[in-house]
């Protein structure tokens, strides 16, 4: 099926708007719609589904009083007051919308047109069929069947796999609807449900043919055992699904707890190790800080008070020079000068007066001039001034200075170190916090563990009962078709003709899987940002489980894949779905955006959207499809649109271009 064109005719907000589909060229395959919110997207795809199934599309069967006041809704509420009242025949609201499809190997265009009326009493619809261009509708018998053919090969619930919803698509990745979701759609496509729809006529020939043949009692015995037997069959699916729950609960619990205990111990190493060493810097700088205060102290109360006098003391120092040239001068003089003159007499030959009298003049010159003795100290106190000279000459001030400097550095440091002991301390509440959520876990798998182990009991139990039952089932079902086979050639046919439609039913259904799996991996693969990320994919048969390895061959939980990359996920599945059956419908992709990072848009652009058959329809608002996007997506566009609400006439404007990207929109 490919869109050929939609006109709407006072639908929502919708006067008379045409919107043209048709293309030449098959890799522009792209049809463009663009709309800001409240533009009329919505109203553009309910029109569409209801212009092509009708009542089908609220799944209903026929035209009833709610499908009427359903699609009321949809009209357009301008018109509907214009018309309140009065006895119009013309219908008022239309949608017409024509597609090319291929019938027995023959490309034909059908044109659907449903147009409606209202009236005080109700509303009534009116719906036609015209074939290949005809200006005629086709009749009534003929546009039934045409109809009953197409809903055949596009069931709505296949319409709606088609439409892409972003929230939707969020929906089902919210609620783990993966698999249900799947195993619909697999059987939908593959057409697996012809085989299911041809047992239960045979089932219902054979149980027919049997009532006619076999005792009653027998039959009564049979049903029995059958409904038995389907009931442990249900039980037994129900506890095998429950057992794989559980036990991928189980694994992702585990592999969720080994990550904490690696974080703890990381986290708990990192924490005793940092502590410790800040207080090994704490105490050494506590230590340096108590050396420098006790040499500065020592100086303040030794030795300060005599390095403030220093130039005292050396004042001193020189006047006790002073005092004891003096003093030595006068002990000469007293002591030795009369007996030093008399020695020096005999020698030099001059009178002893003379000489005596030379020495004193000598000793006068030499003595200090304008200096009393003032102290008259001992020898020892001589001394103290002296040692106490060299004392305060030895002394260097600037290395006091560089302690009291060291002193304030060694406080600020010591200030920030204690306020990162506090924040450690803090860091133990997480660490903590941690070690509780670690507890948690450690629990849940405790309790899973338990329930698995009840679930493999009961279901072992069950399996047990059902094999002796499907045992018995066998046997007397077996006896049944023997007596019947006696008597009745149908019930022979129709047994090997039920075995054969189910063996087809397993190999169509295995095959086309299989298929599935190669094509699915190959697209994520493709537009995964994470490259040869996942290795291979399994889909369960019976569950429809989807199960992803990686390259190691161990299992990637989905639970680690981001919310986006759960999206690529479903849109590559549902992509290989349709690639493998052949099914070429139109797909639309309806805000899909949202939740995809700027790498893995450009992938679904470029690889996604122009594999997805012949025809794509993409409703988008300016902030998804940028600027950027649409440089990506220009290659592989047939035709855009722009939606604009005209406010003063309350309707929508349908612009053949997209939106005008402007130089803001270009910065930003």
């Amino acid at each position: 099926m490919k869109l050929k064109s939609l006109t709407l005719k006072n639908i929502g907000a919708y006067k008379q708007q045409t919107f043209d589909f048709s293309s030449k060229r098959s890799k522009q395959n792209v049809t463009l719609i663009g709309g800001k919110n409240g533009a009329g997207k919505t109203t553009f795809l309910s029109a569409m589904k209801l212009g092509l199934f009708g009542p089908l599309a609220y799944d209903m069967k026929t035209a009833s009083s709610t499908y009427f006041k359903k699609i009321k809704g949809l009209m357009n509420h301008d018109e509907l007051e214009k018309i309140e009242g009065l006895k119009i025949s013309v219908p008022w609201f239309k949608i017409d919308l024509t597609f090319e499809q291929v019938e027995s190997s023959v490309r034909e265009e059908i044109r659907f047109v449903r147009e409606w009326n209202f009236t005080e009493t109700g509303g009534k619809e009116f719906f036609s069929i015209y074939k290949d261009g005809s200006s005629l509708p086709v009749s009534d018998e003929k546009r039934d069947l045409i109809f009953n053919r197409f809903c055949e090969s596009l069931p709505p619930y296949l319409y709606d796999v088609c439409l892409f919803d972003g929230e939707e698509i969020n929906r089902i990745i919210q609620q783990d609807e993966l698999s249900n979701h799947l195993e619909r759609l697999i059987k939908s496509a593959l057409k697996l449900e012809v085989p299911v729809l041809l047992e239960d006529t045979i089932n219902r020939v054979i149980s027919d043919e049997t009532k006619s043949t076999i005792d009653t009692n027998k039959q009564r015995k049979f049903e029995d055992l059958k409904g038995k037997l389907n009931h442990f069959i249900q039980e037994d699916d129900r506890l095998q699904k429950r057992y794989d729950e559980l036990s991928i609960d189980l694994e992702e619990l585990k592999l969720t707890m080994n990550a904490q205990k690696s974080e703890l111990k990381s986290f708990g190493g990192l924490l005793k190790e940092e502590e410790d060493q800040l207080k090994s810097q704490l105490n050494e700088l506590e230590r340096k800080k108590k050396e420098n205060k006790t040499s500065v102290q020592d100086l303040i109360n030794g030795s300060l008070p005599f390095l403030l006098n220093r130039d005292l003391i050396g004042t001193v120092r020189e006047q006790l020079k002073g005092e004891k040239l003096i003093e030595s001068i006068d002990d000469v003089k007293r002591e030795l000068l009369e007996e030093l003159a008399s020695e020096l007499s005999n020698r030099i030959s001059t009178s002893p007066k003379e000489l005596e009298q030379a020495l004193e003049d000598s000793l006068v010159s030499i003595q200090p001039k304008g200096q009393a003795t003032i102290h008259r100290a001992s020898f020892s106190e001589k001394a103290q001034i002296e040692s106490l000279f060299e004392m305060t000459k030895g002394i260097d001030l600037s290395y006091y200075k560089q302690k009291i400097s060291d002193q304030q550095e060694m406080d600020e440091e010591i200030k920030l170190i204690k306020q990162k002991l506090t924040v450690q301390s803090d860091s133990v509440e997480d660490f903590m916090g941690m070690l509780t959520q670690l507890e948690q876990l450690q629990a849940n798998i405790a309790e899973k563990n338990q329930e698995l182990k009840t679930t493999t009991k009961q279901w072992g139990s069950v399996q047990e009962e059902r094999m002796k039952l499907q045992e018995e089932f066998e046997q007397l079902r077996e006896e049944i078709d023997r007596e019947a086979n006696q008597s009745s050639s149908v019930m022979h046919n129709a047994t090997a003709m039920r075995a054969l439609l189910l063996e087809f039913q397993n190999q169509q259904q295995q095959k086309g899987i299989q298929l599935i799996e190669k094509q699915a991996l190959k697209m994520i693969n493709r537009l995964f940002r994470k490259r040869g990320y996942l290795h291979r994919l399994v889909i369960n048969s019976e569950t429809y489980e989807v199960t992803l390895y990686a390259e190691d061959q161990k299992r990637i939980p989905q639970s680690t894949l981001s919310a986006g990359e759960k999206q690529l996920l479903l849109m590559s599945l549902v992509w290989a779905v349709f690639d493998v059956s052949g099914n070429k419908l139109p797909f639309i992709f309806d805000t899909l955006l949202g939740r995809l990072d700027v790498k893995h848009r450009e992938n679904l652009l470029t690889e996604l959207i122009p594999a997805f058959g012949e025809q794509v329809l993409i409703l988008s608002t300016d902030s998804e499809v940028t600027e950027a996007n649409y440089n990506l997506l220009k290659p592989f566009i047939n035709k855009e649109y722009s939606l604009n609400f005209d406010t003063a006439e309350r309707s929508i404007k349908v612009v053949p271009s997209y939106f005008r990207f402007n130089e803001t929109e270009k910065i930003s």
